[in-house]
């Protein structure tokens, strides 16, 4: 029996090894190492090459569920019956039966492979027999007389960025095949006749509403065109579809190849723009030909693949088609999850940098839409966000100060754990809320990302007192106080200004309904006490209030009906 190989489009045996061409045995060790791969547990096989003395490489035995996923330029094979090693992608001739292939090796493991044909695996590397270990060698050691301490934790680590234009000139994607289109002859007179009559017959409009092409024109076709061969149906049908494919305009050639491999015709496809490209603008090229001009999906240069000079193409009205073709092409590859391609049909053939930006930043490739809202949106705030996104936090924070976002550039630095340089940007703004009298802005940045609890207490207090957000900046002020002692010496400083104005002692009570809920029982006493005082006093110049006593006696029903009748004017 001879057994041969074939080509299979699925594995037909679960994979049992790895291949690796050439190398030496020192090669084939660091390999094992870098596979996390034990010679204990995975025998190595070393193949013999197709010369006297040679080698052609050699195979490591590892069971399916310990194969390596990531294995660089090494080859899985397959394991048929747990003897014979086939390459992926393969399947052997004739079909083996059960048994069968035991009795022909004789229970012996093989390798089955077309470079090599047959080799028996009957004795893998022994590798104490290969190893030497030399005698040990002395060496002085001499103590640097600086050490550098190791950290005991990490406390930043950041991206750098490459700068746009490098970023951009980098992204380069090869796409598609290397081969250009066939020659594009168009139809002679005796082939545009040829064609006139095939389409009777093969075309969709011939068929009937079953489908079926007409059968009272296939003897006439037969007859006409046809022979004595069995496949001579099939053999006109190719060249029928090879004569529609002729006969096509050349814009339709690129709309049919961007509907059915959106990837390969890209590498056709023409810049449309609004300053004439594309629009009939007349400059040197005249009617448009299909040819390859990008060889890459390049973000980042104007020509991707030998596509350049001066002038126009004259699309007419196919102008609109195109431009469409191209939007529906950039949204399919959206779906299917290449963004990086869609951004490229975006940014190179719709000019249309704001889409191109958007998709790669939906896509998750941060940085080089950072690169396109700079380079052509001059867009710095979108650029620092999706640097910020990306973990490039320094060029985030350059751009941010840039744009005089000085809070932001104080965040990220805190990211960095440069809390100096973060306050310093922090004090900046703090800085400017002061110029502008906002001083519950000022107190909370303060408060909450510099950690200033008595300083933000005094920006609050000064809001309170210069009459700016008052309720906003006492209530603020009222919670730096977590100890009762402490609160009750701060509310009594407080009653004691007798220079408040109506509208002060009009909050100063709304907010002492506030404290009145949360602090203990003790204070509580004191704080109704005070609003009591305080709603006496200005009862006369703001009646008003008195229907905050309530607030203090939500339990006081006599209380609740008198203020009712007070207010109805009983």
């Amino acid at each position: 029996m001879e057994l041969k190989l074939k080509l299979a489009k699925n594995n037909v045996a679960l994979l049992g090894g790895l291949l690796i061409k050439g190398g030496t045995l020192r090669s084939w060790a660091r390999a094992m190492q870098a596979l996390g791969l034990t010679p204990e547990q995975h025998p190595l096989y070393v193949l013999p090459g197709t010369t006297a003395n040679s080698d052609w490489g050699c195979l490591i035995a590892v069971r399916k569920e310990e194969l390596p996923k990531e294995i660089g330029s090494y080859a899985y094979c397959q394991l048929v019956d747990d003897l014979l090693f086939i390459p992926t992608y393969t399947d052997l001739f004739p079909e083996i039966i059960a048994g069968e292939l035991k009795r022909a090796l004789l229970n012996t493991p093989h390798l089955l492979h077309p470079e090599i044909g047959l080799v028996k695996l009957d004795t893998p590397v022994n590798w104490a027999d290969c190893l030497s270990v030399g005698a040990p060698q002395k060496k002085l050691i001499f103590p640097s007389p600086n050490p550098m301490s190791i950290p005991n934790r990490v406390r930043s680590f950041r991206i750098e960025a490459l700068s746009p234009e490098e970023l951009l000139n980098r992204l380069d994607q090869q796409i598609g095949s290397d081969e250009d289109l066939p020659e594009h002859r168009p139809l002679n007179m005796m082939e545009k006749a040829k064609l006139k009559l095939l389409q009777q017959f093969f075309s969709d409009d011939a068929r009937g509403e079953n489908g079926e092409r007409p059968a009272e024109k296939l003897d006439a076709i037969r007859k006409m065109f046809g022979g004595v061969d069995d496949d001579w149906l099939e053999r006109l049908e190719k060249e029928y579809n090879d004569l529609e494919e002729r006969n096509k305009k050349e814009v339709e050639r690129l709309l049919d190849m961007l509907k059915k491999d959106p990837k390969k015709g890209l590498q056709y496809a023409i810049p449309l723009d609004d300053k004439g490209t594309g629009r009939g603008f007349s400059g040197g090229f005249g009617g448009f030909t299909l040819s390859k001009r990008w060889g890459n999906f390049s973000l980042g240069r104007q020509g991707g693949g030998g596509f350049g000079g001066g002038g126009g193409v004259d699309l007419g009205n196919d102008f609109y088609r195109i431009r469409e073709q191209y939007m529906k092409t950039a949204e399919e590859l959206i779906r299917n999850g290449d963004f990086r391609e869609a951004a490229f049909v975006y940014l190179k053939l719709l000019k249309n940098y704001r889409l191109a930006a958007e998709t790669l930043e939906r896509g998750g490739l941060y940085t080089e839409a950072a690169s396109i809202y700079l380079k052509h949106l001059d867009d710095k705030r979108m650029a620092a966000n999706c640097y910020e996104k990306a973990n490039n936090l320094m060029e985030a924070i350059d751009l941010y100060k840039e744009l005089k976002m000085f809070e932001k550039a104080g965040d990220l630095f805190l990211q960095l754990d440069n809390k100096e340089a973060a306050f310093l940007h922090y004090e900046m703004v703090v800085e400017n809320y002061l110029g502008n009298f906002q001083y519950l802005k000022a107190g909370s940045l303060v408060k909450y990302k510099m950690d200033d609890l008595l300083r933000a207490r005094d920006l609050f207090h000064q809001g309170w007192i210069e009459n700016v957000d008052i309720y906003n900046c006492l209530n603020n002020y009222f919670n730096t106080f977590k100890e009762a002692e402490d609160f009750r010496l701060a509310l009594r400083a407080i009653v004691k200004n007798e220079n408040l104005t109506k509208k002060q002692y009009e909050v100063l009570v709304t907010a002492l309904q506030v404290e009145f809920t949360k602090r203990e029982e003790s204070v509580a006493s004191e704080i109704r006490d005070i609003a009591y005082a305080i709603i006496s006093k200005q009862a006369k110049v703001n009646p008003q209030l008195i229907q905050n006593l309530r607030a203090f006696n939500p339990n006081d029903l006599e209380l609740r009906r008198d203020l009712i009748i007070r207010k109805g004017g009983y």
